[in-house]
């Protein structure tokens, strides 16, 4: 079990619950918040992101990262205009932040 603030991850369930919702998210997108979680406060570069989801070889010049950070903030974000859980370092990465 992994737990930032209010968001609640159980890698072995593959289950997200923010506060005491059940937030249901595609495989890809758990991975992401897993990663992104396990390294709380901590800037994760976009090409380790995508090597660790996608494999050595994926282009980094998708936009998927993108599509599925974007996912990911629409279902744990309390307000899209205020990011407060994963926010973006420009030019570098994304960061998650415990919030509650």
């Amino acid at each position: 079990m992994l737990q930032v603030g209010d968001v609640r991850l159980d890698p072995a369930r593959l289950e997200v619950w923010l506060r005491s919702e059940r937030v249901h998210l595609l495989l890809r997108d758990f991975e992401l918040l897993r990663l992104l979680m396990e390294n709380s406060g901590i800037v994760l570069p976009r090409s380790s992101l995508v090597n660790k989801l996608w494999g050595p070889y994926a282009p980094l010049d998708s936009t998927s990262l993108e599509v599925h950070v974007r996912r990911l903030r629409a279902k744990l974000e309390d307000d899209p205009g205020d990011l407060e859980r994963i926010t973006t370092v420009r030019g570098v990465g994304y960061r998650y932040h415990g919030k509650g």
